[in-house]
């Protein structure tokens, strides 16, 4: 092959300088696949590794580049000779080099770490790599390799990365290899960023990757928040990033697995069975030794009880709702601790107040927040403030009218009626999300407007009972009690509201409020009228907002 037709292969003038020989090679090599057209990958190849044969004789000879004026045929084939040699030569070499790495990544020997890198990186730079089918073969076994070899071969990831240009080109779907190398890459940054010590769950990926023993463990095991993060970082590695298991411990991961998936109690609910006795004791055992010690064992089982009742009576029927009953419900069952919550406080202000009655509202109080505490869920939706503070201020207008008005209650009846609100204060707080996803679910095709309906209603019974009791001071208690009912059912709507519907209902409770509270303090108001026009008028107003904002998505 004469030299002009080298040149002309490549698409490049004659030269001498081998980078841009390459280059072109590069650039023809983008249309000549040795799979599809063999013949004319075989003429590109020759083509080139004679024009790197000519450019190395002509920079010994300290010749110009010019067009190549050898073409007699003896020379050609000389030149042929020498190139099919020194490929045989590098492609041998290059073979060893693949077995040696092999053998050292099979080794298993911690100690053969660095000959591994020195094997990896003369692979990487031999010239047998210019061959286009051992560089697709090399490239694929080492990408087999590196996948079969973590964590050991996670040196190996950035040099092959940048040599074969993963992350600059689009890879095959089909081509797992690949994609398993540039993913263990990604998980590596990912755990690169877990280990630096401001990153909030380096707790749990030291609870992950140290064996479960010693007092570390069960100082972490006793740290608030530590199991709730080793759970969620547990599940984003077997989810997320599978390849990040051969970093933890195995033990640890056989641990925390069987940990989480049994009931057990919170870290918090520890510390407090733990410390809550000993500060018991010390406060009521000031005059006697001996009280402080009865006093402290009697609330230490009391504690425990109560502990062990929480985990066996909630955490535990909770669990098994959620992974066997909780989708094939029937809606009774789901969410008929609404509606009970909301007639419990009506039947206790109709029940005249006595022991019995009492002790009724009390065990039928605890039975609807058992209720909720299995099959609700509370509003755990990420804001800039906790769940339970958000809840807290929800209840607040309402709990703190109560806290108002209790002295006009005779001290039977408002124990009795503050037991059945306070149910309803717990099944509103932790049934607001079932409650609102429910509403979403089964009033889209039916009609939207119906909670706000119903809500609007209920204002005006409660409305006309305040009214009456005005002319008719018996039924006092009983206007109270619709007025706190009202109070409670306005709160699941008021989750549905965003943006400036949000900002309309905030701005309106607080500023009314703040306005009560200081007539209040002039003792110029009557509280129990005043407090429940206030509640009432929070409650139309969530319902008119919630009418208009279905009004303006409906024309929308």
């Amino acid at each position: 092959m004469s030299d002009p037709t080298i040149w002309q292969i490549l698409g490049v003038r004659p030269t001498r300088d081998v980078r841009e020989i390459r280059r072109a090679y590069a650039r023809r090599l983008k249309s000549a696949n040795p799979e599809d057209d063999p013949g004319r990958f075989k003429t590109l190849r020759s083509a080139f590794e004679q024009a790197l044969l000519v450019a190395k004789s002509r920079r010994q000879r300290g010749g110009a580049a010019g067009p190549a004026t050898t073409t007699e045929p003896a020379a050609a084939a000389g030149r042929q000779a020498a190139v099919s040699a020194l490929v045989a030569d590098e492609r041998h070499n290059h073979e060893a080099l693949c077995a040696r790495l092999e053998q050292l990544a099979a080794s298993g020997d911690s100690s053969d770490g660095e000959a591994a890198n020195e094997a990896l990186k003369a692979i990487l730079t031999s010239r047998a790599l210019d061959d286009v089918g051992i560089y697709a073969r090399t490239e694929k076994w080492l990408a087999s390799l590196v996948n079969s070899n973590t964590p050991r071969s996670d040196p190996w990831l950035a040099p092959l990365i940048a040599r074969f240009n993963w992350d600059g080109v689009p890879i095959d779907r089909n081509d797992a290899a690949r994609q398993m190398a540039l993913s263990r890459q990604a998980d590596l940054r990912f755990l690169e960023g877990l280990r630096d010590g401001r990153h909030p769950d380096r707790s749990a990926l030291a609870a992950l990757t140290r064996p479960p023993s010693g007092a570390d463990h069960w100082l972490r095991l006793l740290t608030p928040g530590v199991p709730s993060k080793v759970r969620n970082l547990l599940a984003v590695i077997r989810i997320r990033r599978p390849s990040l298991l051969v970093d933890t411990d195995a033990q640890a991961l056989r641990w925390w697995g069987e940990y989480l998936t049994r009931p057990a109690l919170s870290p918090l609910a520890i510390w407090a069975v733990l410390v809550a006795p000993i500060v018991l004791g010390i406060v009521l055992g000031r005059a006697s030794a001996l009280r402080g010690l009865v006093v402290y064992l009697l609330s230490l089982v009391c504690l425990a009880c109560l502990a062990l009742t929480h985990l066996y009576g909630i955490v535990w029927p909770r669990r098994l709702w959620n992974e066997r009953w909780a989708h094939g419900a029937p809606l009774w069952l789901r969410l008929g601790w609404a509606p009970s919550s909301l007639l419990l406080p009506i039947a206790a202000a109709l029940l005249p107040p006595s022991s019995t009655a009492t002790v009724g509202v009390a065990v039928t109080a605890l039975a609807i927040g058992a209720w909720v505490a299995i099959t609700g869920e509370p509003d755990r939706r990420k804001s800039g403030v906790p769940w339970p503070i958000r809840m807290i201020m929800r209840q607040a207008p309402l709990v703190a009218w109560w806290a108002f008005i209790s002295s006009s209650f005779s001290k039977g009846a408002l124990v009795q009626m503050s037991v059945a609100l306070g149910a309803g204060i717990v099944a509103c707080s932790l049934g607001a999300m079932s409650l609102l996803e429910t509403e979403e679910l089964t009033l889209r095709e039916f009609n939207r407007y119906v909670p706000s309906i119903f809500l609007i209603t209920l204002v005006i019974i409660s409305g006309s009972f305040v009214s009456y009791s005005l002319r008719v001071p018996e039924i006092r208690q009983l206007a109270i009690v619709m007025v706190a009912v009202t109070a409670l059912a306005q709160i699941p709507l008021s989750l549905t509201l965003r943006g400036n519907a949000f900002r309309i209902r905030y701005y309106f409770v607080y500023f009314s409020g703040m306005a009560i509270g200081f007539a209040a303090m002039g003792g110029r108001l009557d509280l129990v009228l005043v407090g429940a026009i206030w509640l009432l008028s929070i409650a139309g107003v969530t319902a008119t907002i919630d009418v208009f904002t279905q009004l303006r998505r409906r024309m929308a």
